[in-house]
């Protein structure tokens, strides 16, 4: 499976560098000129969220190595068929960010920090409490949605979507 990947990202890398080699239309000098200004520009007001990029991804996807490695491709598919189950909470999670960010930035560029961590904090609070809700429906009500499940070897997935909750 590691192999596949890789190979995929071989070939995602190589279209994209071709796609972006063949649209070119501009003066290759100028071009690289003006990708370092925007990236300096970027990297000024953005810099702080490069490690917050790399500790989400490196959560959210370093289990599936290490239970590969460790465990099996089967535990991985355990894991993923738990974490499905907050599923509808990770998209909500997104799009409150996504509504969230931009408001946050308003309010720090109004010089309002107390505002903007007023607001999070309460985001925080009502997002833990809709988790606690939905985890408490979905482990309330496991055995009906455990008997809906195709494969019997997932009945005991219970204790791993709480874990996922958790």
């Amino acid at each position: 499976h590691l192999w596949a990947l890789i190979a995929n990202g071989g070939i995602a890398l190589i279209l994209g560098l071709t796609a972006l080699i063949l649209s070119v239309r501009i003066n290759i000098k100028s071009s690289f000129a003006l990708a370092k200004v925007s990236l300096i520009e970027a990297w000024r007001s953005g810099s702080w969220a490069v490690l917050g990029s790399f500790m989400t991804a490196l959560q959210s996807q370093s289990y599936i190595y290490l239970l590969l490695f460790l465990r099996g491709a089967s535990s991985v598919a355990e894991m993923n068929a738990a974490r499905l189950f907050l599923s509808p909470l990770l998209v909500m999670s997104a799009g409150l960010s996504r509504v969230m960010i931009p408001k946050m930035a308003l309010l720090k560029a109004a010089g309002d920090i107390n505002q903007a961590v007023k607001i999070a904090i309460k985001v925080m609070l009502a997002l833990i409490v809709m988790l606690i809700f939905y985890l408490g429906i979905v482990m309330f009500a496991w055995d009906w949605l455990s008997g809906y499940m195709e494969d019997k070897s997932y009945e005991n997935l219970g204790l791993l979507v709480a874990m996922w909750g958790v």
